[in-house]
């Protein structure tokens, strides 16, 4: 059995595949009036296809027979599960929400039926609420079932990261000339924006937690300029005038501004840090942004998924869309 993404000649099949596994498979739950209401046998196929392209959807092939689907859309709710009648119990369906849940979201949502109500149990998801659906006059029970994922994450584990230096409270320096080593090694013409991630944690933790996500030009340059800041020690410094050298003018302190305070309160927070680059095409794969602009939809999905700690949008000037799309995705976690 193998997976593979969605294409528009597979729609009708799955239409199909959808009828009749409603009418085997879920027959023990649900009466005959229910499972004519719920698969009518008459599907608008541009209405699906729509649907399921705009989605992210994964088709189970055995032998060249599609044997099951899913599909998940860009907030993590879980649509479609179904599999052939003469597939069953073959894990194809853990196989396909494996893959839908790749995309990391801080959480998934389905309304499950009767029938599938164990097997998301099985896999995490809690019943939020029992509904009754109504169709064509009919009732139907399902349930409204979501799974919490814990804002930690797997770095090694993720494709779409790449580590730019690790380092410890006490190997900054060395941390920083590993950086412009990194920075040496992957010299490019590219001038468009990168996007990087923060990651710490403690000694006893077995997983790290996102600190904070970024983006520029010069992303290098960028890291090594918040390296420094951790190692930031204030003083107080006065000024003078070429003609009152003697005299202190007024005084001022020296990285007292709100980025450096952050980056020494970074440090003192965490003994283990990772400073990683996301690759924004990787990140993104299967996920449709709609007329976002790609960097900033990439840095507030990240931030949001993972609840980053210090991340905050940025201001809505010179067309950055960060907070509007925040917007979005708060609304849509609802």
């Amino acid at each position: 059995m193998e997976l593979r993404n969605y294409n528009e000649q597979d729609c009708e099949k799955l239409a199909e595949l959808f009828y009749n596994t409603v009418h085997t498979v879920n027959a023990k739950d649900y009466t005959k009036e229910q499972l004519n209401v719920w698969a009518t046998g008459e599907v608008d196929l541009e209405k699906w296809n729509t649907s399921l392209s705009k989605n992210h959807t994964v088709i189970a092939v055995e032998e060249n027979e599609i044997v099951g689907f899913g599909d998940m859309d860009k907030k993590g709710y879980l649509d479609h599960l179904y599999v052939h009648k003469d597939y069953q119990r073959k894990d194809i369906a853990s196989k396909i929400c494996d893959e839908l849940e790749k995309t990391f979201h801080p959480s998934y949502t389905t309304h499950a039926s009767i029938t599938a109500k164990p097997f998301f149990e099985q896999r995490g998801y809690t019943v939020v609420k029992e509904q009754q659906v109504e169709r064509g006059g009919i009732l139907l029970t399902n349930f409204v079932m979501r799974k919490i994922v814990s804002p930690h994450i797997n770095i090694d584990a993720a494709h779409y990261l790449e580590t730019i230096c690790s380092f410890e409270e006490n190997t900054i320096y060395e941390a920083i000339q590993t950086v412009k080593t990194y920075r040496n090694n992957n010299l490019t013409d590219n001038t468009d924006k990168k996007l990087w991630a923060l990651f710490g944690k403690n000694k006893s933790d077995t997983e790290w937690i996102c600190i904070e996500v970024g983006s520029s030009k010069n992303i290098y340059k960028e890291i090594i300029e918040n390296l420094n800041l951790m190692t930031s020690k204030p003083k107080i410094c006065w000024k003078h005038s070429q003609f009152h050298k003697e005299k202190s003018l007024f005084e001022f302190i020296t990285y007292s501004d709100k980025t450096s305070c952050k980056y020494r309160t970074i440090k003192k927070m965490y003994q283990q840090f990772r400073w990683c680059e996301i690759n924004i095409d990787a990140y993104l794969h299967n996920v449709n942004i709609g007329s976002w602009n790609k960097l900033n939809y990439a840095e507030v999905m990240f931030a949001f998924n993972t609840k980053a700690i210090f991340w905050n949008p940025a201001p809505a000037t010179h067309g950055n869309q960060e907070r509007q799309i925040l917007s979005e995705l708060q609304t849509t976690d609802k």
